[in-house]
């Protein structure tokens, strides 16, 4: 499985295509989506570090981070999750991906699994 600089470079390569998409809310869903696999990787990249480089998946992933991540950092991991949970499997609640929400995300949740690495 990747290590932690290919896990780093993932959501720094993720992170470059989310800048692609700009303050336009075209695509707000995708980018909830792009966000929070930007921080994923980053999160794994934090795990691979600790000795954990095969997550096999995102119940798997979400007990090493809950171990090995401040409760601060895991909780912004859970909001990041769960609003890209909304934009791909629950049109119906589209409502709550606002611009307003994702520059909190991005600005306060994201920088915490950035930071990691």
């Amino acid at each position: 499985m990747a290590n932690e600089m290919q896990h780093k470079l993932q959501g720094e390569h993720n992170e470059q295509f989310l800048n692609t998409l700009g303050n336009s809310s075209e695509f707000i869903d995708w980018k909830f989506v792009v966000l929070y696999y930007s921080a994923l990787h980053f999160g794994d990249a934090y795990i691979a570090r600790k000795g954990k480089t095969i997550i096999n998946n995102h119940d798997e992933r979400r007990k090493h981070y809950s171990k090995k991540m401040s409760s601060e950092v895991f909780t912004s991991y859970k909001r990041l999750e769960n609003y890209s949970q909304i934009a791909r499997y629950h049109p119906e609640m589209s409502n709550v991906l606002t611009d307003a929400e994702f520059l909190k995300l991005f600005s306060i949740d994201f920088p915490k699994l950035k930071t990691l690495v």
